[in-house]
């Protein structure tokens, strides 16, 4: 990995980020509880789900699907294998 040089793009933002954090403090802390309050409502507001769309779209994942047939597929091989003897 390369160093970090003060000459950089990257460091020099890095920098005034953290300049800007350390100076502005209360801005930025008050700036994310905003946002994650907005993020909150507007997910209650607009994204509410009936519980038959939330169960048919956790019924239809396709890692559960993959499992059942893998499942079923094992039995049938069993199930062939004690018809056969």
């Amino acid at each position: 990995m390369k160093q970090l040089t003060d000459e950089s793009w990257f460091a020099r933002s890095l920098a005034w980020l953290a300049g800007t954090v350390c100076r502005y403090r209360r801005a930025i802390l008050i700036a994310e509880a905003l946002l994650f309050v907005f993020s909150i409502w507007y997910t209650v507001e607009f994204l509410q789900l009936s519980e038959t769309e939330f169960l048919e779209t956790k019924n239809s994942a396709p890692g559960r699907c993959g499992s059942r047939r893998l499942m079923d597929g094992r039995r049938s091989v069993r199930h062939f294998q004690q018809d056969r003897s």
